[in-house]
């Protein structure tokens, strides 16, 4: 028989073409239009959502498929592409919605190809399943790059596919508050991260900064003398991944 569920979202405009959203999960944060139609760069925009749905949908989906097909996941990266058509009239509409997952598998006693069938399999029933690709009218295409790692390099491959995020600054109130934000990222992301608090001012000083908290990804300064929001943490962490 077949049921309903129902979620929510609200938001409200900040003045300008700022507005703030409140999900109905927990998650708060800004949002504007993009910067090509009047909006502002460095925050969440519908499109950047309407494309992030899709791809975060079907990395939960492959991952339910991938326990289906029993399969050792080791990491699961995904970009996706969302190629949105503006019409003469000024109206919009996505056309295509491109997926590039980069997927690593443990090899067992089967042989790569076997493996390599399976994780296919999963990706179909991930594109069948995903709530949003099943919603929308843009055409999906999945592109992925499949590895399929002997177990004697699982090791080196986790080493390479984990960041190394530092937080710089006296452990402050402010300090606490940016590692709180990008643990929240870092977990809502997905993806494997070492914290480290740097407190020493002769370690603090070795990096280009004027002023604390400042936060470091594998040696990248990214942000330094104020609070970042959780969706620019985010956004760095993706570029640190694709990197």
């Amino acid at each position: 028989m077949s049921r309903t569920a129902t979620y929510f979202t609200n938001v409200s405009w900040k003045g300008e073409h700022w507005g703030h959203i409140a999900m109905g999960n927990g998650a708060e944060m800004d949002f504007s239009a993009p910067p090509d139609a009047q909006g502002y760069p460095g925050v969440l925009t519908p499109e950047d959502a309407f494309v992030a749905a899709a791809n975060t949908c079907i990395m939960l989906m492959f991952i339910w498929a991938a326990e289906r097909f029993k399969l050792k996941l080791i990491s699961y990266e995904c970009k996706a592409e969302g190629t949105k058509l503006i019409e003469l009239d000024r109206t919009e509409i996505f056309t295509e919605l491109h997926f590039y997952p980069i997927i690593r598998v443990a090899c067992g006693n089967e042989s790569a190809e076997a493996i390599e069938g399976r994780v296919r399999r999963a990706l179909q029933s991930a594109q069948k399943y995903s709530l949003v690709a099943n919603s929308v009218k843009s055409k999906i295409i999945i592109d992925p790059v499949i590895e399929i790692i002997a177990k004697s390099e699982i090791k080196n491959v986790e080493e390479k596919s984990m960041l190394t995020i530092k937080v710089l600054g006296p452990g402050c109130d402010n300090c606490q508050k940016v590692e709180a934000i990008t643990r929240k990222a870092i977990a809502m992301f997905g993806i494997q991260a070492q914290v480290i608090k740097v407190t020493d001012w002769a370690e603090i000083k070795k990096y280009p900064i004027l002023g604390t908290p400042g936060l470091v990804i594998d040696e990248k300064v990214v942000c330094a003398g104020r609070i970042p929001t959780e969706t620019e943490v985010t956004t760095w962490l993706a570029n640190a991944m694709s990197a």
